[in-house]
Parts: C-alpha cells; structure tokens; sequence
C-alpha cells in the first residue's frame, strides 16, 4: 500500500527519518545517504541536495575506477546530471559527471536519456543521435541492464520521437522519415510523427 499515491508522502517521510536516524549512528554510509538524500528531494526538501554532495565526495576518489563503488551510484549520477553546476561538490564539474556515467553505466537507461537530452539542449546533436539510437535498439532487443527501473518510453516512443527530432536537426532525412513512420501508431506520438512527416514531404516538394 505505500505506493498507493496519497500514502507515498507519508511512507517517503518515514523512511527519510529512518535513514536519519540510521546516519545519525552510524554516519557516512554510502548507501543511505544517497537514498536519504533522493528521499529528501522527492519531499521537495533542499537539504537532500546537500546530503547527495557529501555522497559524491565519496566517489570522488574512485573516479579513475573502471567500475562504480556500487550500483546505487547510477542514482546519485541521475541527481548531479541534473543539478546546475553551481550546485555539483567540489571538486565534480559536469563533464566529469557525464564521464562516470558514460564509464560505470553504460547500458543504464535513465542515465542515457540524461546525457542524449544535455547533449541535444547543448546543440550536440550528433552525441545525441548516437545515445538515442542506443536506447532505441535497446528498447528493441532488451540489452539495457536489467537490474534498472525506468519509464518505457525512453527506451521506446519517446527515444524514437526525440531521435527523429535530431535526425531532422543533421539532415538525415530519409532517417527521419523511416523513424516517424514507426510512431505512426503509437498513442502518444502518432499525431506528431504524422506532422513531422508531412513537413518533411512539404519540405522535399519546395526543394
């Protein structure tokens, strides 16, 4: 029942006081803070920004690793992607962030979504067609890790739109037509994979 959405509040409360109390004896732990911090954000408290910069200053000496500490950093990455980068702990800048992405988590979904969305909103829309083709095939033969919990869609509808979108951006027309004719029955962008297409053909008959 704690996931029943007017007990959530109640059950995210609860277990941000749990993991203080848990920090609180034994403080430091990886683990909880980066769970304690999420908690806090997702109760829209400020202080869960601060409580995931100490956890990122744990990982900071392992950034020339191969491998994460553990799995639950792809969580505390999920938060630095989308701070501003006033916001990143010492010592972390956003190219460093999207590095140990890239590095520890290469076949994490939500993480690739992030870095496809900054490299596109940065005008890298190369970077971002190369990811989203990623998410797209991954979405197709199912090789995203399997431990990790994500929305569908990027791996789906929404990485096929948004990679149409970029193909449009490079010029790669013929690209962007074979992709809107794939959503031309999806229910949620169908009607823009159809416009997007008769763009494009308007487009061709002007050229």
């Amino acid at each position: 029942y704690g996931y029943i959405g007017e007990m959530l509040p109640a059950k995210l409360r609860r277990g941000a006081r749990l993991m203080e109390l848990e920090l609180f004896d034994r403080p430091g732990q990886l683990y909880y803070l980066i769970e304690y911090g999420r908690t806090l954000l997702m109760l829209d408290d400020e202080r869960g920004i601060e409580i995931l910069r100490e956890a990122a200053q744990k990982i900071l000496p392992h950034a020339r690793d191969a491998q994460a500490p553990m799995p639950i950093v792809s969580l505390l990455l999920e938060q630095l992607l989308q701070f501003a980068p006033g916001q990143l702990p010492q010592g972390f800048t956003p190219e460093l962030v999207e590095q140990l992405a890239s590095r520890w988590f290469p076949t994490n979904p939500p993480l690739l979504w992030l870095l496809a969305r900054k490299a596109a909103m940065a005008g890298q829309f190369d970077g971002a067609e190369r990811m989203l083709r990623q998410l797209v095939q991954m979405g197709r033969d199912h090789s995203y890790d399997l431990s990790v919990s994500f929305d569908p869609s990027i791996v789906g509808d929404s990485a096929k739109a948004n990679l149409g979108a970029c193909l449009l951006r490079l010029q790669k027309l013929d690209d962007a037509i074979a992709i809107f004719k794939e959503l031309l029955t999806s229910p949620t962008h169908g009607e823009q994979a159809r416009a997007n297409l008769q763009a494009i053909e308007d487009y061709l008959q002007q050229m």
